[in-house]
């Protein structure tokens, strides 16, 4: 298959296990906001690396998908958090009204509590055995307050002159965190060695500075200077610069791990700019 292919196959299989697993029960209230937030999903970008990871290890994507979907519920739900008017106020969502101005700002708390919830629960419902519960726990560490919601924490934080060792710490959290459950979650299911999961947790980490640098870049007429922005630190062109130092080191990692064509051609298009 070619790059696009192969990206189209995971993006379906993922889609397709998404729709025929999200299926869950309870108040009515809740779910309609949950379910609007969920579908569309945007690119998946983080369940297709994940089951793009479970191929190249040679882990078929059956095992990968209950974590896969609770991953994305996990970012799902830190979207709708991070567009309530007390964190990025943000009134649009993939050119849709956001969770919290669609049905007010309480219930989008709640849909984002809940999909936090739903995706643990989803989860568990698939373990099997320890790798299942290792998986889970890495996710469950990675979403929570020294990961994902660490990051967000130290991002609310206003500042008169933040370092780049400011960026980095809420950057690794709050983006890298869960990239890196991307692709070590495959190889814990994979029983792979050591080292394998810690070459793959290195490349989710420059992965996500990587993404997030793009996206400071894309978001760049929307600065507020006092909340962490790597345009801020360094500028247009010095961002840019810092783009190519991150997309040259996800690239090392890549050719350390073997022949990743996917994951080359991906990195590829993403940092073009």
């Amino acid at each position: 298959m070619t790059y696009e292919e192969r990206y189209s196959y995971y993006k379906k299989l993922a889609e397709d296990y998404f729709r025929e697993n999200f299926d869950f029960t309870g108040v009515e209230e809740i779910l309609r906001p949950i379910n609007y937030s969920f579908f569309p999903g945007g690119k998946r970008l983080r369940p297709i690396l994940m089951i793009a990871t479970a191929d190249f290890l040679g882990l078929g994507a059956e095992n990968v998908l209950p974590f896969a979907q609770a991953l994305e519920m996990i970012h799902i739900s830190s979207l709708i958090h991070d567009d309530l008017p007390d964190v990025d106020d943000d009134d649009f969502r993939r050119g849709i009204p956001s969770c919290h101005k669609a049905f007010g700002c309480g219930y989008g708390i709640l849909a984002g509590d809940g999909l936090l919830n739903l995706a643990y629960g989803q989860c568990l419902k698939s373990c099997k055995d320890r790798s299942d519960i290792s998986a889970l726990t890495f996710l469950a560490n990675s979403a929570g307050v020294d990961g994902m919601l660490g990051g967000q924490a130290l991002d609310l934080k206003t500042y008169d002159n933040f370092t780049e060792k400011d960026l980095i710490a809420v950057y690794t959290r709050k983006t890298s965190a869960l990239f890196e459950s991307c692709f070590v979650i495959p190889a814990i299911l994979a029983n792979c060695k050591y080292e394998m999961k810690a070459s793959l947790k290195l490349l989710g980490e420059n992965f996500g500075l990587l993404f997030q640098l793009l996206d400071d870049v894309c978001d760049s007429e929307n600065l507020d200077e006092k909340k962490i922005n790597a345009v801020t630190l360094y500028g247009v062109d010095g961002t840019r610069e810092k783009i190519l130092e991150y997309k040259n080191k996800v690239i090392e990692i890549l050719n350390t791990l073997g022949n990743w064509d996917f994951m080359l051609e991906l990195v590829d298009g993403l940092a073009e700019f």
